[in-house]
């Protein structure tokens, strides 16, 4: 085998390798997320995030401040 012969093969092979590595691993463009998730918000962190969760949570500490109705405590509980 020739030496010419020899590196032409070599680039063929680079070449082929680099169709089918672009072929494989086609490039897109992905979107950054727009709003990344948070990590590490705790239960009250989340049931402030809605109003109406937060109106419901503060009526449950209220309730159960004044000693109100159980199952009430407990209706609004399930609500959330």
């Amino acid at each position: 085998m020739k030496d010419g012969e020899f590196e032409r093969m070599k680039d063929e092979a680079r070449s082929r390798m680099s169709k089918m590595y672009s072929e494989a691993h086609p490039e897109t463009e992905e979107e950054p997320a727009a709003d990344p998730p948070r990590k590490g918000g705790g239960l009250l962190e989340t049931l402030l995030e809605d109003k109406e969760r937060a109106m419901l949570l503060a009526l449950i500490i209220l309730l159960m401040d004044e000693n109100g109705s159980m199952d009430l405590i407990l209706a609004l509980i399930y609500l959330i």
